[in-house]
């Protein structure tokens, strides 16, 4: 198990999502200022990983497959069998279907649909990630440096735009 280190890391990682420490920073009262340097260094971090894991998993998700069967015959499923490693396999089998939407746009518009993905306004609305999904799998860091840049943008008036909510 110890080989499949960087899914655990990526349940950890998938935390610094901007939908989710933008606003509780904001309820923590913490200072715009503060957010400013530390949520966009988050973001960054957890969209490098993605890259990073999903690209990973390509080597390794025949092995992950015969280790979650494996598992199951034996009946010794537990939360990370049937949660992590179940979502994990369902969406690297999402991103390699050809009918995939985000797939299907990237291919079709390009980089305008990872702008498109990376400056998404609608919190928990999910672009960013699956985004960074296709672009590991494929391996295609050109794209992946423009959706780090779009998401830096999302972030600063992801922020200033709560904050003003907020403040109201």
């Amino acid at each position: 198990m110890f080989r499949f280190w960087p899914i655990i890391f990526y349940c950890i990682v998938l935390w610094c999502n901007t939908d989710i420490i933008i606003p509780t920073f904001l309820l923590m009262g913490i200072s715009k200022k503060i957010m400013l340097f530390t949520i966009p260094l988050l973001a960054t971090i957890e969209l490098w990983y993605q890259f990073f894991f999903w690209g990973w998993l390509v080597s390794m998700i025949g092995e992950l497959e015969s280790f979650r069967k494996a598992r199951k015959e034996l009946k010794k499923e537990g939360f990370l069998d049937r949660w992590v490693l179940d979502g994990i396999i369902r969406v690297y089998g999402n991103v390699i279907n050809p009918e995939n939407c985000t797939r299907r746009r990237i291919k079709k518009y390009g980089i305008l649909a990872v702008w498109t993905a990376g400056l998404n306004p609608i919190p928990g609305l999910p672009t960013r990630g699956p985004c960074a999904a296709f672009l590991g799998v494929f391996k295609s860091k050109k794209e992946f440096i423009h959706l780090v840049f779009a998401n830096l943008i999302h972030v600063m008036y992801m922020i200033y735009a709560l904050n003003w909510i907020l403040d109201r």
